[in-house]
C-alpha cells in the first residue's frame, strides 16, 4: 500500500479549506481501485467526482463497456455514499487492445479519431481489429445514464473525430436535447422530445 493514503484525508481537508477561502470548486478523478483507500467522508468533501469508467483490466471484452461504467458509478453512489449529482461519468475517446492471454494491453492506445480515419463504420461500433472503444450507440447509452448523475467527463478531447463523427457533438446533443423546451401557459417547463 502506498503511504499517500495515510495522508490523503488530511490533504483533502486542507485543500477544501483553501478552495472555500478562494471560492473554488474542488474535484477529483477517481476509480474503484483508488476508492478502497478513501473514506466516504473524504469523498463527500469534493464538489464532484469524475468517475473513470474505463481502463477496466479485469474484462477481456471491453475496457469501457456499459456494464463497467454502471458498476463504477454505482459503487461511488452506494458504497461510498456520494450523492448522484456529485458523480460525473468518465468516458474514453480512445480504444485499447488486449494481449494474447486476454488481458488489457496497457501499451495499446488508439484515439477515436484514428479509428474513424481507418473506417467510418467504426463510429457505430465498439470494436475494430481487436481494439475496444466506445462508439456512438454506447456513448448514447452512457449519456442517458449520466443524466441521472452529474454529467459526463471525457478523456480526452484532442482524441475526438471531427464533424459528423464527433463524439463530443453527440454528447452535447444527448445531454441538452431534453433541456430544450418552453414554459407553457401554466408556467410549467415543457421538455421537448
Amino acid at each position: 500500500s502506498h503511504k499517500i493514503w495515510n495522508y490523503y484525508a488530511d490533504w483533502v481537508d486542507s485543500l477544501r479549506v483553501l478552495c472555500d477561502e478562494n471560492g473554488y470548486e474542488m474535484s477529483t478523478a477517481t476509480a474503484g481501485w483508488v476508492a478502497v483507500n478513501v473514506s466516504s467522508e473524504t469523498f463527500n468533501k469534493f464538489d464532484f467526482l469524475n468517475v473513470m469508467g474505463y481502463d477496466n483490466d479485469g474484462d477481456e471484452i471491453s475496457h469501457a463497456d456499459m456494464e463497467f461504467a454502471e458498476s463504477s458509478i454505482k459503487y461511488f453512489n452506494i458504497q461510498k455514499k456520494v450523492p448522484k449529482d456529485k458523480l460525473v461519468l468518465g468516458v474514453p475517446f480512445y480504444g485499447r487492445g488486449y494481449t494474447a492471454d486476454g488481458k488489457l494491453d496497457w501499451n495499446s492506445y488508439v484515439p477515436f479519431k484514428e479509428l474513424i480515419e481507418l473506417d467510418k463504420d467504426n463510429y457505430n461500433s465498439d470494436f475494430y481489429n481487436g481494439i475496444a472503444y466506445n462508439g456512438a450507440a454506447t456513448m448514447r447509452e452512457k449519456c442517458a445514464m449520466a443524466k441521472e448523475y452529474g454529467g459526463i467527463m471525457i478523456w480526452e478531447l484532442s482524441q475526438d473525430a471531427k464533424g459528423e463523427y464527433s463524439l463530443l457533438s453527440l454528447i452535447k446533443e444527448e445531454l441538452t436535447s431534453k433541456l430544450i423546451g418552453d414554459i407553457n401557459a401554466d408556467g410549467i417547463f415543457d421538455v421537448a422530445d
